[in-house]
């Protein structure tokens, strides 16, 4: 972990994981032009302009893999923390998806001065659920991402609450979705009722210290539409659809985009300045309920107002059932996914019986591989029902 000193010059970089991103990829770029390096994990799938984009940006820097089985959000997550613990000459590393953009509660000041001047290990930042409105023009990749889509969803609870920024060099891994983190052994997500432990190890906990953004969910009827069937519905493997993971994907389809647009096309602003109690007088159990408590995240929308005694479902701060999945890999385990990856390889040719060889080599380098025994129960049962 490097030493921030005042005055001294401050590296921010950034990990993001894409695959076909050509029409996104300039408005993120142009956005977070001002970070240091940008590590673009992409997909090997990728079969648009991505790449060629992306690497006009002098701060780009782009790592190819390939997913064993299409879009896996374990894999995904690992590969994110994998990329984490090896950036050693950076303060601070940011972790966003290609569309989500952060901003400050005012939106003209500068993201990374107040990473600075805070001073926090962990940022959690409120993502606005943003739709196309009905009045707004076509975008434009020479314009600001932000002032072109101010519409949306007003409720708080349906924002991507999630941590995206971190002091580099700690130890801590993000969970699925990067949605949650596991920090000094602890559970960490925007509805763990544990603000206390989270403000004893410098996570911002209050909306103050928080960032706001927007998470372009809807953002193109057409662009979204291609995005939601061709590159994720379709796109989605076996480990995800049997885990659940991603599962507001895995059925994606025209006509829901369709109708999601014209039900969200009339949305209020919520990209907008929100200025907040610079205060830590808040005894919230959960980040959630410190948004609630603030008056300028709250007011917009009725819901969010919740009657005196109501509890919200909040998330246990024991170990996720993930946590053991999204650890970067030991050597051993690192030759035990090549050759699971290359089983996985063997399987789409039909070849299973050299597909299931490989599986049981992979399992007996590493026996803890979720993955190898669930693709060797799968291909069994595949032989079985031939």
């Amino acid at each position: 972990m490097r030493l921030i000193t005042l005055g001294g010059n401050v590296k921010i970089e950034l990990i993001t994981m894409w695959y076909n991103e050509a029409f996104l990829a300039p408005f993120f770029l142009n956005h977070y032009v001002w970070v240091d390096k940008i590590h673009i994990l992409l997909d090997a799938d990728t079969d648009d302009a991505t790449e060629e984009i992306a690497l006009r940006y002098a701060n780009v820097s782009i790592e190819r893999f390939t997913f064993p089985d299409m879009m896996d959000d374990l894999i995904k997550s690992r590969k994110i923390n994998e990329k984490y613990r090896s950036i050693n000459d950076a303060d601070y590393v940011i972790v966003v998806d290609s569309d989500e953009f952060m901003a400050c509660n005012r939106l003209a000041d500068s993201v990374k001065d107040h990473i600075i001047t805070k001073g926090k290990n962990l940022y959690f930042s409120t993502l606005w659920q943003v739709y196309q409105h009905e009045d707004e023009k076509e975008l434009d990749a020479t314009k600001s991402a932000l002032s072109q889509r101010l519409h949306g969803d007003p409720a708080v609870a349906n924002c991507n609450i999630k941590p995206t920024v971190a002091r580099a060099g700690l130890d801590m891994v993000w969970g699925v979705g990067n949605h949650s983190v596991v920090l000094n052994g602890q559970h960490m997500s925007w509805l763990t009722p544990n603000v206390d432990i989270m403000a004893k190890q410098k996570v911002s906990v209050i909306p103050a210290d928080m960032l706001q953004g927007a998470h372009w969910r809807l953002f193109d009827l057409e662009e979204v539409i291609t995005r939601r069937t061709r590159n994720r519905s379709d796109r989605q493997s076996l480990v995800n659809l049997a885990t659940n993971l991603s599962s507001h994907l895995h059925k994606a389809s025209a006509a829901d985009v369709i109708a999601e647009f014209n039900r969200m096309k009339s949305s209020p602003i919520v990209i907008k300045d929100r200025i907040c109690a610079d205060s830590s007088a808040y005894h919230c159990p959960a980040i959630f309920d410190a948004l609630l408590t603030e008056t300028v995240y709250a007011e917009d929308y009725r819901s969010n107002h919740y009657p005196a005694g109501t509890s919200h479902m909040y998330e246990s701060c024991e170990l996720p059932d993930w946590y053991a999945s999204v650890q970067p890999l030991s050597s051993r385990e690192a030759l035990a996914d090549e050759t699971f990856l290359l089983a996985c390889a063997y399987r789409k040719a039909g070849e299973r019986e050299k597909a299931i060889t490989l599986l049981k080599k992979a399992l007996a380098l590493s026996p803890g591989s979720e993955h190898c025994r669930f693709y060797l129960q799968q291909i069994q049962d595949e032989e079985m029902g031939k």
